[in-house]
């Protein structure tokens, strides 16, 4: 068909045009009738269209379940038990045994036909786990690519931390200034700083141990001490100069307990810097945050979550309902709502909650 050529429609697509475009609405209110329109998006309720839409959209789920396709030269004996599903309009009927019932429906259930909630819950902390990684497995890397062998100034720093940031600002539904401090504490994520320093130290660690014919095994004698060598530049970072040795005495064990030493440092030093009052109240061992792996309902770990994070209901403080001349800050929460009280806590702990919050088991 030439481009010049008008594209001509069949009768049913002129339909389906038809019931697009010259369609127009009006309201009855009070006896009363409004001027007509047309609606923007959506198709009216009730016409043929919507489902027929609709069965167009879900027309790929029956492949989607069938554990083989179903193919002309099978006979009815092998068809029928591959036909595992009804569609009709936006009704879908599920045809299948017990003990696959509930991979299709994703809800776990007991012997008997009864919801298991616990296991949902159990289901549920896994893919919030598995969104983490996300950041780890997938976004992250793509940060870190080529960071090992270069030296940063710390504007370059910046900028790629600012990319972390608005990352996990975005996994958390986070506006655009808030800080990413706890966030990535409680996910057990290093600032991109260190992470650059831990990538530097590894490459250097590797290129230790690498076999006796590799070309950097050869040339390290030779470049290790040339001050304005690539890999003399980089043995000056902090963490690889933390070592106890840089030799080839260096094994694997010396360097993760160096490792697990530096991000322990850091997080001790943001902690005691005074500067983020949140993250002084967070766990002081760098691990991943019970609240986040701890089977729970969706909205216990909510709460959690935005209390480390100093997201009280509504939004910015506002004035007290009980106390209209205090702001409804965290520290005016753990008074007004009598947490040591309820917490059975004594009153020289200054914040309760999340005194409990770091007694919670770090591993299962």
């Amino acid at each position: 068909m030439g481009h010049s050529e008008p594209l001509r429609l069949t009768s049913h697509a002129q339909l389906l045009r038809c019931l697009f475009d010259d369609v127009q609405i009006e309201i009855l209110l009070s006896n009363t009738t409004s001027r007509r329109f047309h609606p923007k998006t959506g198709v009216l309720q009730g016409p043929i269209l919507s489902p027929y839409l609709y069965s167009v959209y879900i027309n790929q789920l029956p492949a989607q379940l069938r554990p083989q396709a179903i193919t002309t030269d099978m006979s009815p004996l092998e068809t029928i038990p591959l036909v595992n599903c009804l569609l009709y309009a936006d009704d879908v009927v599920l045809i299948a045994e017990r003990t696959t019932m509930t991979d299709l429906l994703r809800v776990p259930f007991k012997p008997g036909g009864y919801l298991d909630p616990d296991e949902l819950i159990r289901r549920n902390s896994s893919k919030a786990l598995a969104t983490m990684n996300v950041l780890k497995s997938i976004v992250r890397p793509q940060l870190e690519y080529g960071l090992a062998i270069n030296r940063f100034t710390n504007t370059q720093l910046k900028s790629i931390e600012d990319v972390q940031d608005t990352c996990i600002r975005t996994i958390y539904g986070a506006r655009g200034k808030t800080s990413t401090k706890v966030m990535l504490r409680l996910a057990k994520l290093p600032l991109m700083a260190d992470r650059v320093h831990i990538l530097q130290a590894q490459f250097l660690y590797r290129s230790l141990h690498l076999p006796d014919d590799a070309l950097l095994c050869r040339l390290i004698p030779h470049i290790r001490h040339i001050r304005g060598h690539q890999w003399f530049l980089l043995s000056k970072t902090s963490l690889w100069q933390s070592l106890p040795s840089t030799g080839e005495e260096l094994d694997k064990h010396m360097f993760k307990t160096a490792k697990k030493r530096f991000l322990q440092q850091s997080l001790e030093k943001l902690q005691q810097s005074g500067h983020y009052k949140l993250i002084s109240s967070c766990r002081r061992s760098v691990s991943l945050d019970p609240i986040l792996w701890l089977p729970m309902s969706y909205a216990e770990r909510s709460r959690y979550i935005r209390w480390r994070l100093g997201w009280l209901p509504g939004g910015k403080p506002h004035p007290c309902p009980k106390h209209p001349m205090f702001k409804f800050t965290r520290k005016h929460a753990i008074t007004c709502l009598n947490m040591h009280q309820r917490l059975y806590m004594p009153e020289t702990i200054t914040n309760p909650l999340s005194f409990l919050l770091n007694m919670l088991p770090s591993r299962p």
